[in-house]
């Protein structure tokens, strides 16, 4: 993976997290997630911006995945509201 642009994620980790918790694009999101059953990948979870759209009684699991590890420490932290 290239890492300059690890690096420029790394650095936008804040950013995404505060534009998660303002529920950035929130009618798209809800739209879209909220169709989601059974086992979900989510690849490039950035910092967990859908996670609040998912109906976790038609999920199973949720697996996550980002190539910045700053967004999945923010996913995570997103994960456990």
């Amino acid at each position: 993976m290239n890492k300059k642009l690890i690096k420029k994620f790394n650095r936008q980790a804040e950013t995404y997290d505060r534009l998660r918790e303002k529920q950035f694009q929130k009618k798209w999101r809800e739209k879209l997630i909220g169709e989601a059953r059974g086992h979900v990948l989510e690849l490039a979870v950035g910092a967990g911006g859908n996670f609040p759209f998912y109906r976790l009684e038609e999920i199973h699991t949720i697996t996550a995945v980002d190539f910045s590890p700053e967004m999945l420490g923010k996913a995570e932290e997103a994960a456990q509201h």
